[in-house]
C-alpha cells in the first residue's frame, strides 16, 4: 500500500514521496514547523505566550466572580445602549452573535493563514490583554481594590510578552 505521509522520516527518501507505510518511523518533531524546532525560536515563543494566556484568562475571570461583577454594571450599560438601537431585542442579539462569530472566526482563520495574518490575529490578541491593565490603574484611581486587580498583573505581562514575540516576528523577512 503507498501513502503520501508528510509527518514521517525515511531513510534515503524525501518527505511527501510515495513510499511503503511499512518503511515508516513516526518522528513528532515533523509535527512543527521546521523553524519552530529549536527553542527560543518566535514561532515558539508566540505559541507560549499565547497558551499562557488561555491559562491566566479563566482565572482572572474567576477573580472577577469571586471579589465582585463591576465590570458587569458598565457592560449592562453598554448593552442597553446597543439594545436601543434595535425596534426588536431578538435582532439585536442576532446581530451581536453574528458579529462576535465573524470576528472570532477571523481571528481563528489568521491563525490557520499563518504569515503577517497569523501575526496580527496574535497582537491584537496581544494588545486587548494589555489593555486587561485598566484593573490596576481603577485600583489605584480609587485607592481600594478593583475586582481582577491581582490576575491583571499576570494578564497584562502575558498580553505585552506576546506583542512583544509579535512585533519580533514581524521584523523578520517573510519567505
Amino acid at each position: 500500500m503507498l501513502d503520501k505521509i508528510d509527518l514521517f522520516r525515511f531513510e534515503g527518501v524525501m518527505l511527501g514521496d510515495e513510499v511503503s507505510s511499512s518503511r515508516a518511523q513516526f518522528d513528532p518533531q515533523l509535527l512543527r514547523p521546521a523553524r519552530d524546532r529549536k527553542s527560543g525560536s518566535p514561532a515558539k515563543d508566540l505559541r507560549r505566550w499565547f497558551g499562557w494566556l488561555v491559562i491566566i484568562g479563566p482565572i482572572h475571570m474567576a477573580e472577577q466572580i469571586w471579589f465582585g461583577l463591576d465590570e458587569l454594571q458598565e457592560l449592562k450599560g453598554l448593552m442597553a445602549a446597543y439594545y436601543s438601537q434595535f425596534r426588536d431585542p431578538d435582532i439585536a442579539t442576532v446581530a451581536l452573535v453574528i458579529g462576535i462569530f465573524t470576528i472570532v472566526q477571523s481571528l481563528l482563520y489568521a491563525m490557520l493563514v499563518g504569515g503577517r495574518w497569523k501575526l496580527l490575529a496574535a497582537g491584537l490578541i496581544g494588545a486587548l490583554s494589555v489593555g486587561e491593565a485598566h484593573h490596576i490603574v481603577r485600583t489605584l484611581a480609587h485607592d481600594a481594590y478593583f475586582p481582577g486587580f491581582v490576575t491583571s498583573f499576570a494578564y497584562a505581562a502575558i498580553g505585552a510578552m506576546l506583542f512583544i514575540a509579535v512585533v519580533r516576528q514581524w521584523r523578520k523577512p517573510v519567505s
